[in-house]
């Protein structure tokens, strides 16, 4: 599906109907929107990318207090992830 330049009422009314008219597009959108979810914005993933930050910025240091991390996110993780 095409976007639409910004300020275009027209082609969003006219984007709007035809999601409306075609379950399939709807239907593949909401999947591939999904799977970008998943892949780039899930709890476990984005604190994978926050330690390689912290590990980049705090270098050696950082490994002697990856246990207690590691149990705070471990306990927290789970808890706290939503379910999609």
């Amino acid at each position: 599906m095409r976007r639409g330049a910004p300020g275009d009422g027209t082609g969003f009314a006219e984007a709007l109907v035809r999601l409306y008219e075609d379950p399939a597009l709807r239907e593949s959108l909401g999947r591939a929107a999904r799977r970008r979810v998943e892949d780039f914005y899930l709890y476990d993933r984005e604190g994978e990318r926050m330690q390689e930050i912290y590990r980049f910025a705090l270098g050696p240091a950082m490994d002697e207090d990856m246990t207690y991390a590691a149990f705070l996110w471990g306990w927290c993780g789970a808890a706290c992830s939503p379910a999609l």
